[in-house]
């Protein structure tokens, strides 16, 4: 039996509830929410129709998470639902990237050649705000009639469903000075998706705009939720500010698995596995027409 659909209060209301079965006062819960009392009133009863949240006794009175086991001492008829806990976005980058390895972000069905999580690096300086994105694929191109070797760095800014505004796309707009394509991806849980159709909608609007790419997916480790709505435009970064980030965001084993796969592609000996170093005579070649 799937999920019904869940409005974002409703959505946030059960995040602030336990799941091992505690009871939560109506005060209590509305405070945490900072609902005003008939939007908290609309929420909770809604989850009280759609038997993911139960009332309990208590001064005022209190709700309780259902749990996905039905109650012994209930209608054998009435099945309960439990709606899964939000996936913090942290734990969102790792199943994100084992789907990236094997999953182009755009049409040119070109696999990445490394897929880095860059943004847990701590205070470590990338070169100002909105200067380090969450992940990073790097893929190398061959084309039969074009000539050179195209090196393609693509950011991805990682979002919850509770942040699908345009404000990522500014942010992945930021993230393109120092790559060629740059993607914002959300994720969007199927009991979400028509409460964040709109949200979506703007999001697509202003990032089809700018050239930015929009991806959903609804379970970060199958690639099979996974949807792109706006394909990300190529752009053509600053040698300099290229090379930094693949000399400073990405893993010792990235950057010689470039640099080897360069060398290979070019015959460029002086490429060194341990040390990719982007000379001036045109590693990144222009855009096709």
């Amino acid at each position: 039996m799937s999920l019904p659909q869940l409005t974002l209060d409703e959505a946030l209301l059960l995040e602030l509830l336990s799941s091992n079965g505690d009871t939560l006062g109506n005060g209590k819960l509305r405070q945490k929410a900072s609902f005003g009392k008939e939007r908290y009133r609309t929420a909770a009863n809604s989850l009280v129709d759609k038997n993911l949240v139960r009332k309990a006794g208590g001064r005022g009175g209190s709700v309780v998470r259902e749990s996905s086991t039905k109650d012994q001492d209930a209608d054998a008829s009435v099945t309960t639902l439990t709606v899964p806990f939000r996936i913090r976005e942290l734990n969102l980058y790792a199943p994100m990237v084992d789907v990236l390895r094997e999953l182009p972000l755009r049409k040119s069905g070109v696999a990445p050649l490394t897929v880095d999580d860059v943004a847990n690096q701590g205070k470590r300086s990338t070169g100002g705000t909105w200067s380090r994105s969450d992940l990073v694929t790097i893929s190398v191109r061959r084309f039969d009639y074009v000539p050179g070797v195209f090196l393609e760095a693509t950011t991805v800014e990682v979002k919850p469903f509770d942040q699908v505004n345009v404000t990522a796309v500014y942010e992945a707009l930021a993230h393109r000075r120092a790559s060629t394509h740059a993607v914002v991806a959300f994720h969007i849980p199927t009991y979400l998706t028509d409460a964040l159709k709109r949200p979506l909608r703007e999001v697509r609007t202003v990032a089809n705009s700018h050239g930015i790419g929009v991806v959903t997916f609804a379970d970060p480790g199958d690639k099979a939720t996974w949807r792109v709505r706006e394909e990300a435009e190529r752009f053509e970064p600053d040698p300099v500010r290229l090379n930094k980030l693949i000399e400073k965001q990405l893993s010792t084993s990235s950057r010689e698995r470039i640099a080897i796969e360069l060398r290979r592609n070019m015959q460029f000996q002086e490429v060194s596995p341990s040390s990719l170093s982007i000379p001036e005579n045109g590693l990144v070649a222009p855009a096709e027409s």
